[in-house]
């Protein structure tokens, strides 16, 4: 029997490593950035607001066992939200793309919105990510 946890916590290992390396270079002008992957959160207004969501994930290099998960299709929608400016969250999400492209992901959507009082930018990320590969 294979060990599949792996591709069950890529949600927590991505959102840790964005964290950790986005975070530190956005305090210093954003002392109040907030990171989270809980969308309930999200009701609870901190600005700025880094949410990172993990999409549903699609097995990818399966063999003709079909015991162990080689590989999965990730894909991660980010949000940004602040009450500045737009150019705040396209500064802030210019950081943590640079985080994902890092880990080598595609960027496959990059839009932004603005919605009365709050700014937002949105952006997914997509790459096939396997068993043993190294996200660092």
């Amino acid at each position: 029997m294979s060990d599949n946890s792996w591709a069950y916590d890529l949600g927590t290992v991505v959102f840790s490593i964005v964290k950790a390396k986005a975070k530190p270079k956005l305090e210093s002008k954003y002392p109040t950035i907030y990171f989270t992957s809980n969308g309930k959160k999200l009701s609870d207004a901190i600005f700025p607001t880094v949410y990172i969501h993990r999409m549903a994930a699609a097995e990818r290099g399966a063999d003709l066992e079909g015991l162990s998960i080689n590989a999965t299709l990730e894909t991660f929608q980010v949000d940004v939200f602040t009450n500045t400016s737009q150019s705040d969250v396209g500064r802030i999400m210019s950081v943590v793309a640079d985080v994902f492209k890092e880990m080598r992901f595609k960027v496959i959507a990059l839009p932004e919105f603005n919605e009365g009082d709050t700014y937002r930018s949105t952006a997914r990320f997509q790459r096939t990510i396997g068993a043993n590969d190294s996200l660092t």
